[in-house]
């Protein structure tokens, strides 16, 4: 019903974008280029998705209340990802358009005041959660033993999200420059071959903080690889829109 909708009003207001359909043809290039973006991108939200199972039946081995605890952790942990999620998304944009429009230059100061922005609302937001944890976990259970090990989760792992924001922000350039490939690389290393490893051996040498401590540990990586990948360049060569001085 919304992309009816859509698709009526657009082609009522907006003639540039009308959309009939003796007007759709269909483009082998702009569909191969689709599927070089879409495919990578893809590959790496199954990753992720099945990553995070994974790390949940490590979590489970540790009872109810722990389980409880990293369910209602991930939701409050969520507020400061989806800051950094949201800024790569638009930087994606922003990078983009100024590849298409052969204006290399302006990337890099895109790139610095999304980090600054993103970093300001994201250390905002890890005091925040960081010196009312309790508080916060206690708006979805009244649980004393879930609410101390859920504190102990976000006081490990909010202290580290600007490292999950400047993966996240570097991450945007290459997307929007149409690299997915290697950040698909990157989140595969970084959490399977790091922080589900990691998680495993901690949680078995010092219990269930063990796995707290993976996540930054996997992050730290993951930023680490992003950043050294963007100075080498090589994802300015992959524009999904070259520059035509026509």
């Amino acid at each position: 019903g919304a992309f009816i909708t859509a698709i009526l009003y657009l082609n009522k207001t907006h003639p540039v974008v009308k959309l009939t359909t003796w007007r759709l043809h269909f483009e082998r290039a702009i569909f191969k280029k689709s599927l070089q973006i879409g495919i990578p991108s893809g590959i790496q939200n199954t990753i992720v998705s099945v990553g995070m199972i994974t790390l949940f039946s490590i979590v489970n081995t540790f009872g109810a209340n722990t389980a409880a605890a990293y369910s209602v952790s991930l939701r409050i942990d969520s507020l400061a990802s989806m800051i950094a999620m949201n800024f790569s998304a638009a930087l994606s944009t922003f990078v983009g358009q100024n590849i298409g429009a052969n204006k290399i230059d302006r990337i890099k100061k895109g790139l610095v005041s999304t980090l600054f922005m993103s970093s300001t609302l994201v250390i905002i937001m890890m005091a925040i959660i960081i010196n009312f944890n309790e508080q916060l976990i206690s708006l979805f259970t009244n649980d004393i033993d879930v609410i101390r090990i859920g504190s102990k989760y976000l006081i490990i792992v909010s202290s580290f999200h600007l490292l999950f924001s400047t993966m996240f922000i570097f991450n945007g350039v290459m997307r929007g420059a149409g690299d997915t490939l290697m950040p698909m690389f990157f989140t595969l290393i970084a959490l399977w071959f790091i922080r589900i490893p990691v998680a495993y051996f901690l949680s078995a040498e010092i219990g269930v903080t063990g796995i707290w401590w993976a996540t930054p540990i996997g992050w730290f990586f993951g930023m680490t690889a992003t950043i050294i990948y963007y100075f080498t360049g090589r994802w300015k060569k992959r524009a999904i829109v070259k520059y035509n001085t026509n």
